[in-house]
């Protein structure tokens, strides 16, 4: 079923399923599909027996502002004596919503019927959101008309607290309680109001979400929120005065050297015309640089006096002033002019943004601890010790190849004394054989 709002029913169902919601009216499905699940933390936030529960939540998709109206009362899931399990039903619109008097009536209206259709004494007949039964009915056409455009929004942080305010949830003080809820969305994800004392006194003892009992401590915290935007509002509005007057300044400077710089030379030539055109144009096209971005700043001015996001806003100024930066230092000028000594242009440094500084100022950078490099001598102890195992190595190798040549030597030293010593036998017995021949030959 489509229509220009968004209607879902969901419930906490135990096993197997959980909690599980489903849409029963859809403007865009894309959208529906991304809106995060209405489940409540538990550890934060319960409800109990005959209790119930509304909240006003914000949601941002892409460009678009979701604020949803929800509630919640307090079921039995089948078969399961769990504490802190429930039913509820949410409308969600974009940017723009109808009377809140007609929101808070069609809520109820819904959430009325659910508890009807859905539960038996207060448990649940089924086991999952889609088997829910939801009743469209005639007054829910009258949601379509959205007249009361939603403010604008200034933080969006996932991981903002919620608020609890203990207090009648009559149509008439619900109603009157929707546009400071909406003003405290700027400061909470979720603003929870509830008439149980049980509720009231189990979130303020579990300390994780904000908690206001009476109206004074209610009105405080809207106080505090608007003062809170009124302070961002004119922190952005003096720093971008602050960067009007500093450019003024800056451009007067440059003026001022510029001007120096046309009489140098005119005093170095009075006949090279071709410069001094040169030189004019570059003058008219910084001036052209310095009042562009003055007309941005100005245009950023605009938007925060008008109450857009302020960081967006000054998102928009920072990316001005970087194409301002990069054109100023661009060197976007005749080359000659750098014989001019006097003439030193200085560029301009970006300053943060005092919601950048804001987010800068409670972070430090860890300090990386520097790997230290091996040191020289390390390296050298290794090459001498390899060398020395090397030349040791050389050196027994050396004395066992000579004790083995020394021992053959020495053998064969023997050998050739064994053969002279044959030799020598022989010479004898060659001798006396000449003896003994001579001896016969003579007789």
């Amino acid at each position: 079923m489509n229509g220009n709002f968004y209607v879902a029913l969901f419930g906490t169902f135990g096993n197997p399923h959980g909690f599980t919601q489903s849409f029963f009216i859809t403007k865009t499905d894309a959208v529906a599909k991304s809106i995060g699940t209405f489940d409540i933390k538990t550890n934060a936030i319960t409800l109990f027996p005959n209790s119930s529960l509304f909240g006003i939540s914000k949601h941002r998709i892409d460009n678009k502002i979701l604020i949803s109206f929800t509630m919640y009362s307090y079921a039995k899931e089948k078969g399961s004596d769990r504490g802190g399990t429930f039913l509820g039903s949410t409308i969600i619109f974009e940017n723009v919503t109808p009377e809140f008097e007609q929101i808070i009536k069609c809520l109820k209206k819904i959430h009325q019927d659910s508890i009807a259709n859905n539960t038996t004494d207060s448990v649940l007949n089924c086991s999952q959101s889609k088997e829910l039964i939801f009743t469209k009915f005639k007054e829910l056409d009258k949601l379509n008309v959205a007249k009361i455009k939603v403010g604008t929004l200034q933080n969006f942080p996932s991981d903002f607290p919620c608020l609890l305010h203990y207090s009648s949830l009559s149509d008439q003080t619900l109603v009157e309680r929707i546009q400071d809820a909406l003003l405290l969305l700027n400061t909470y994800q979720t603003v929870y109001f509830s008439d149980s004392q049980e509720i009231f006194k189990y979130v303020h003892s579990k300390h994780l979400y904000d908690t206001s009992q009476n109206e004074a401590s209610f009105k405080t915290k809207v106080e505090e929120t608007r003062l809170k935007i009124q302070r961002q509002k004119d922190e952005s509005l003096q720093f971008l005065d602050a960067e009007k007057k500093a450019l003024q300044e800056d451009l007067n400077r440059v003026l001022a050297e510029i001007q120096d710089m046309e009489l140098i030379n005119e005093q170095i030539s009075q006949k090279n015309k071709e410069k001094t055109a040169a030189i004019a144009q570059f003058k008219n096209l910084l001036v052209s640089d310095y009042k562009n971005y003055e007309t941005k700043i100005e245009e950023a001015i605009y938007h925060v006096n008008n109450n857009e996001v302020f960081e967006a806003v000054l998102k928009f100024h920072k990316n001005n002033e970087r194409n301002f930066i990069e054109s100023r230092n661009s060197g976007n000028r005749p080359t000659y002019l750098a014989e001019f000594k006097n003439f030193v242009p200085k560029p301009i440094s970006a300053r943060p943004t005092p919601i950048e500084a804001e987010k800068i100022a409670p972070k430090r950078e860890k300090k990386v601890p520097k790997k230290k490099p091996i040191k020289l001598f390390r390296w050298l102890c290794l090459f001498f010790c390899i060398a020395t195992l090397g030349f040791a190595y050389m050196y027994f190798n050396s004395l066992e190849l000579l004790k083995e040549n020394t021992q053959e030597l020495n053998t064969k030293e023997i050998q050739i004394k064994d053969l002279q010593q044959s030799l020598n036998d022989k010479d004898s017995e060659i001798a006396n054989l000449k003896l003994k021949l001579d001896s016969v030959t003579k007789k």
